[in-house]
């Protein structure tokens, strides 16, 4: 009797400490998650200095922001994403880590557009890396029935850094404006290299204090019986599963277009339809993002859990669908706005309703996918959400904002046509993804 209970302590001891390494590790892909939104978002306070120094339209820094960093972004995802399924993910992890801020920090010392572009390609190449690995290695740190919470704090640093990091970056422009005439280096260019700097540590002690965890654990047979992990097999998967996965991603990418477009043309609509300056419109619109992001990232899951409990279907992909069906009106007239007061509520609004998407892809792809295929099912998130969301978003938005050309209003004209074309068009292809759930259960 006494063995009995001495084993049921050490299994439930085992259990608390397997946990708590769990949260601690969560707490450091949290921090790299805000960072690496800092380093991907700071070029849009920065785009009055570099335009100015680089000479180059908004156009192109649109495609600078959006497309450089998307394209590798998204398509370097894919072959990573096949090593995290197979290999040491902490390994890859920190290299990555490692990449994209040793590239922040040597975008700050770009004499060209085509240097900063391929500096930023190299940022990309590091975070294409980082949601995978997150999404995998949570995963295996928790039971299927407690993978709810750790994925959501994750995602919810998508929610509040989005916008939120503008605040970073705000207070990183008003330090190098104060340092700048004693370091003799322009505003933006010191921006980067503070901006580079946080995530270069947490990579070491990441290196130094994290072990790799045993894949599949928590799975039970699936893990045993789904032993082919090639990448034949993940596009076979995919496939045998496109009624569900086809309208998925492609909703996904429709809706991050508008999103990405509204982090990135936001700042730019504050300084230039309603005269802030730099750092006030990225603390303005910053601290506005952060606490509907915050309030949205709290909600959309307990919304996914409460009508589960209630034993409405498939309630991730319904959250989804409303998310996007229920913000549209919002999410279309927001930008256009008259007054600064509005826009922020507006778009407070929009980040709430936007948080149903950072928050909840994440939780599918650990619900639906199985566990040697998530990395890669998460990559093709990132695919459908950079190359055509972030790589299309800013450089579109900044097109259409052209036929205003000279207007401070421009640009919420623009935004406002994408969130009349691409909100509700996502929502019908979640939609149908639902009802290709209903129809053929993923196995």
């Amino acid at each position: 009797m006494d063995a009995i209970v001495t084993k049921s302590s050490a299994d439930e001891i085992s259990v608390t400490q397997s946990s708590a390494r769990g949260w601690y590790v969560v707490s450091l892909l949290c921090l790299l998650f805000i960072f690496s939104f800092v380093d991907r978002l700071i070029l849009s306070l920065l785009t009055a200095g570099i335009g100015q120094d680089l000479n180059v339209s908004d156009t192109q820094l649109g495609l600078l922001i959006g497309t450089s960093f998307a394209v590798v972004y998204s398509l370097a995802g894919i072959p990573l994403a096949h090593f995290l399924d197979r290999t040491n993910r902490k390994r890859i992890l920190v290299a990555g880590v490692v990449l994209w801020s040793g590239m922040t920090i040597a975008s700050g010392f770009a004499s060209s557009f085509g240097m900063l572009a391929v500096f930023r390609a190299g940022v990309a190449l590091g975070e294409a890396v980082l949601t995978p690995a997150a999404v995998s290695l949570i995963a295996d740190m928790f039971p299927r029935e407690k993978r709810v919470l750790p994925t959501a704090v994750y995602a919810a640093m998508s929610s509040l850094m989005g916008v939120g990091g503008l605040i970073i970056g705000a207070a990183a422009l008003q330090l190098a404006e104060s340092v700048s005439p004693s370091v003799g280096l322009a505003p933006w260019r010191i921006v980067l290299v503070i901006a580079g700097l946080p995530a270069l540590v947490l990579a070491i002690l990441f290196a130094l204090t994290v072990r790799e965890p045993v894949r599949g654990r928590f799975d039970g047979p699936v893990a045993v019986r789904m032993e082919d992990s090639g990448f034949g097999a993940f596009l076979s998967y995919l496939r045998s599963n496109a009624a569900f996965y086809l309208p998925f991603y492609l909703g996904t990418a429709l809706v991050v277009t508008y999103l990405f477009g509204i982090m990135t043309w936001t700042p730019t609509l504050l300084i230039r339809g309603h005269e802030a300056d730099a750092a006030s419109a990225g603390y303005s619109f910053g601290l506005v993002g952060m606490s509907f992001g915050l309030l949205g990232a709290i909600f959309w899951p307990r919304l996914v859990v409460v009508l589960g409990r209630r034993g409405w279907r498939d309630p991730i992909i319904l959250g989804l669908v409303l998310g996007c069906l229920v913000g549209a009106p919002v999410m279309t007239l927001a930008p256009a706005m008259p007054s600064e007061a509005l826009l922020l509520g507006g778009m407070g609004v929009v980040v709430f309703m936007g948080a149903s998407i950072a928050s909840l892809l994440p939780i599918a792809i650990q619900t639906y996918g199985p566990p040697h295929l998530r990395a890669r099912l998460m990559s093709f998130v990132m695919l459908s959400q950079s190359l055509i969301g972030y790589g299309l978003g800013p450089p579109l938005i900044a097109k259409i904002a052209g036929r205003w050309e000279g207007d401070g209003m421009a640009f919420g004209y623009a935004l406002l046509i994408a969130g009349l074309a691409m909100t509700p068009a996502a929502g019908l292809c979640y939609f149908f993804a639902r009802r290709g759930l209903a129809r053929a259960p993923l196995p």
